[in-house]
């Protein structure tokens, strides 16, 4: 038996000098740079009650590497304007001192891309909803998602924005649908596979926010858990 004089501590806390970038009501970014032991992200505290939503690394600039975090705050409350937030890591707690709030769009391109790809792939049921005021400032990064050659053929009912078929296997639990150079996602709530040399997916759409608003969808996102992939439109 280990005396409980000998197990390891957690180690004391670090400190660090990082940004925050404001997103929208209640929604930033903090970046930071990135150690050599590249400490996993677990959990985020500070004034105001902060959340952590997701979490990526990127290139920083100046610095090898950055950590990236998407950070939520009770619905109404207003994001610190700078500051302290303590990072929860696997290795150590992380004491970022923040200064006042930037523009998302200081962020660089590169790190936006990759913000951006996190973003995606962390949409859930729970939290569309949350990280819906990225696609606004994202919307130039989605447009230029690249479509492979053997993408999924999404084909949209002509009578009505809820119902579309599917080429291939999977089946998405969110559409993000460009319209008339407007973004707009749908959710998916009924899915019928058909099986056969060419498998296709009758999907049941219901708005999640936004809308066509009459013009013709000429880009589209499949969004599944850790996963988004360009579909082509059937014309």
């Amino acid at each position: 038996m280990i005396a409980p004089s000998t197990i390891p501590l957690r180690a004391t806390a670090r400190r660090t000098s990082g940004h925050v970038f404001a997103v929208g009501a209640g929604l930033s970014v903090c970046r930071y740079p990135l150690s050599t032991a590249f400490p996993i992200p677990l959990d985020v505290s500070g004034p105001g009650a902060p959340r952590l939503v997701t979490w990526a690394f990127g290139p920083g600039g100046d610095a090898a590497l950055c950590c990236l975090l998407v950070i939520a705050y009770p619905e109404g409350a207003r994001p610190p304007d700078g500051g302290l937030i303590t990072v929860e890591t696997h290795f150590h707690d992380l004491i970022v001192d923040c200064p006042p709030v930037r523009p998302l769009d200081a962020l660089a391109l590169p790190e936006r891309d990759i913000l951006c790809e996190a973003v995606l792939t962390a949409i859930t049921p729970g939290n569309f909803a949350c990280l819906a005021p990225f696609v606004t400032p994202f919307a130039p990064i989605l447009s230029a998602w690249p479509v492979a050659a053997d993408a999924p053929v999404l084909t949209l009912a002509r009578d009505t924005d809820t119902r579309a078929g599917l080429s291939g296997g999977a089946i998405p639990d969110y559409l993000l649908i460009r319209a008339g150079g407007i973004w707009s996602c749908a959710r998916v709530v009924r899915a019928l596979r058909r099986f056969g040399p060419a498998p296709e997916t009758e999907l049941t759409l219901e708005p999640a926010w936004g809308g066509p608003a009459g013009h013709p969808p000429d880009r589209v996102l499949l969004l599944a858990p850790a996963v988004a992939t360009s579909a082509r439109i059937a014309t």
